[in-house]
């Protein structure tokens, strides 16, 4: 057996009485999708006691053609049903024994389920397959070729085949709209459609999975004394945008009218927007836009000063504009992890998940090292006659880059204002171990990322913004030191790659020359949003009756996720991301006590 010294993003140390781990396997069939192999693959799923105390997920009798991904399904596979089943991932080992050629995510709910199964001490019904991959919350994302799967699934002797919601209707070879219900009749073969792991564990054993009860959505609202916090740092964001439209207003007397008009378009939809959300009673997405609206003002005020030095061909005058703001960018970060460690040290749960969610603002920052790149090359094209344009283009990409990190920096700064005013909590929580898990997240969040380069390439997510924000979190992990800061680098890694794989691949992401995502798979992102609001709510109830609270990062994920899901798809697939951050967040703070 291959051992690797990885953990995955939510199993950490559980330490709940409970009886102790046995060895038990399950022989489960995977539907391949390869038109010379045979139409399903022998999976053995196998437990056992981990006496090391060390993650020890791993392949046995690796098969020629079987591919890396599926290690990582694998490691996918073991953290959401330990998760899932209020167990630790140290509880046990976790192998896989596969006896044919097959790989990738599609038997992601197919794994988690039997190893749920397992770990429960509850029997695989026979004949009985999945497909599906596996998202961070359980909830399951769709994979191509369902009907296909279907078919090689019968004829390879199954009788009961799940698939993932949204996936019914199904396209055939010959451009046919085949419905999987009616198919699965003419082939004899009960199919069930499954929105995540809940749906799958009770069609794979016949009975359900525990779950812990929700809170209600009411108790995810703001405390009165959160809600004032946030009220404050609302008005003084709108009153640095009324202060400050003058200078916008003479910056724009010196540009072309068409780019001041497009400048001004930009901010009037941004305002009304901030004040809608405001008069609508949504005081989260009222301060998360109107800090987008402020710094939306500061880089059109700061481009258009810029643009009059970049016309007049003022290279010493565009690079002392650069070179001050990229001085402003290092004093600021240090300044805010000198405030933090000193508001918040480590010496309690609360203070913890404060820290670490202002560490967000300082150290998930791919814009700073996109911006130490640019620098680099601006200096080069000064030099050159031919590169004129592109100086031209790059240092107006490489001020708002260093502006947008200075405004991320100072949102952080109204955040410890906001925690700082709150309450300290009643009950006494441990403090996190940071320095103990985060070589274990770490670990867990470079399979996750790594599981994407060599699909980079030719996905369409290599001209996302998020893709470019994960190459920065690796680069960042290998300079960053701070125990509670790696946790979040990796924490990020993990779900956003996540985030990419469903977004792209099994929601059919795509994107337009103007960069505007739009989703093939609506109906299976809906059902997504729902699976992911219920599994917040259950999380939050776990972390409600053990810990007396629920974190108000994920209250304030959840409610900014709750107004996004009625936006444009990109913004829909965000609050699915902010959605499975806040279920992090209630995982995260149960979970990791000794």
């Amino acid at each position: 057996m291959v051992r690797f010294g990885m953990t995955a993003l939510w199993c950490v140390l559980a330490m709940s009485a409970r009886a102790a781990p046995v060895q038990r396997e399950a022989t489960v069939q995977a539907v391949a999708l390869t038109m010379d192999a045979a139409p399903t693959v022998e999976v053995t799923v196998r437990i056992a006691p981990n006496r090391a105390r060390v993650p020890s997920v791993g392949i046995m009798e690796l098969a020629s053609g079987t591919g890396d991904q599926w290690l990582t399904t694998l490691w996918q596979a073991a953290f959401i049903a330990t998760q899932a089943t209020n167990s630790s991932l140290l509880d046990f080992e976790f192998t896989l024994r596969v006896a044919g050629a097959i790989d990738g995510p599609s038997a992601g709910l197919l794994t988690t389920s039997t190893l749920a199964a397992l770990i429960k001490g509850k029997k695989v019904l026979p004949h009985t397959t999945l497909t599906g991959s596996i998202n961070p919350d359980g909830s399951v994302g769709p994979v191509g070729g369902v009907l296909q799967r279907l078919r090689g699934a019968a004829a390879g002797g199954v009788k009961r085949f799940g698939f993932p919601l949204g996936g019914r209707q199904q396209v055939d070879a010959s451009g046919e709209v085949t419905d999987l219900l009616v198919e699965g009749k003419k082939l004899g073969v009960e199919v069930k459609e499954l929105g995540g792991l809940d749906d799958a564990f009770l069609f794979l054993t016949g009975q359900a999975l525990p779950r812990p009860a929700p809170v209600s959505e009411a108790e995810m609202e703001l405390w009165p004394v959160e809600l004032a916090g946030l009220t404050r740092l609302t008005s003084q964001v709108r009153r640095d945008f009324t202060a400050e439209q003058p200078q916008l207003d003479e910056a724009l007397t010196s540009v072309e009218p068409k780019r001041a008009a497009v400048w001004r378009e930009r901010l009037a939809r941004s305002t009304q927007g901030a004040d809608d959300f405001a008069k609508n009673g949504d005081t989260v997405r009222a301060m998360v836009v109107w800090s987008s609206t402020l710094t939306t003002q500061r880089v059109a005020t700061q481009d258009a000063r810029l643009v009059r030095s970049l016309d007049a061909r003022d290279t010493a005058a565009v690079f002392a504009a650069l070179e001050t703001q990229e001085a402003a960018v290092s004093l600021e970060r240090k300044a805010l992890r000198a405030t933090i460690d000193a508001q918040f040290p480590n010496t309690t749960r609360a203070n913890d998940v404060y820290a670490m969610d202002l560490l967000e603002s300082v150290v998930t920052q791919g814009l700073s090292l996109r911006a130490e790149a640019t620098a680099k090359e601006l200096r080069v094209l000064s030099t050159s006659e031919e590169g004129a344009q592109a100086f031209k283009r790059l240092a107006r990409q490489h001020a708002e880059d260093l502006l947008r990190v200075r405004e991320e920096l100072e949102n952080g700064r109204r955040f410890v204002a906001l925690y700082a005013s709150l309450p300290p909590l009643k009950k006494s929580i441990r403090a996190v171990d940071a320095a103990r898990l985060a070589p274990w997240y770490v670990s867990a969040g470079a399979a996750s990322r790594a599981a994407l380069e060599a699909r980079a390439v030719k996905n369409a997510f290599e001209q996302d913004s998020t893709w470019l924000d994960l190459v920065g979190y690796a680069a960042l992990l290998g300079k960053e030191t701070d125990a509670r800061a790696r946790l979040v680098l990796a924490a990020r890694q993990t779900i956003y790659s996540a985030y990419l794989v469903n977004t792209y691949d099994a929601l059919g992401g795509q994107l337009d020359e103007k960069g505007t995502l739009s989703i093939r798979n609506a109906r299976a992102l809906s059902a997504q949003l729902d699976l992911a609001r219920l599994r917040v709510l259950q999380s939050c109830g776990q972390a409600k009756r053990e810990l007396g609270i629920i974190p108000f990062p994920a209250r304030m994920r959840f409610l900014n996720a709750r107004a996004a899901r009625e936006g444009s798809d990109r913004q829909k697939a965000d609050a699915l991301a902010d959605l499975w951050v806040s279920n992090w967040w209630c995982e995260f703070a149960v979970r990791d006590r000794k």
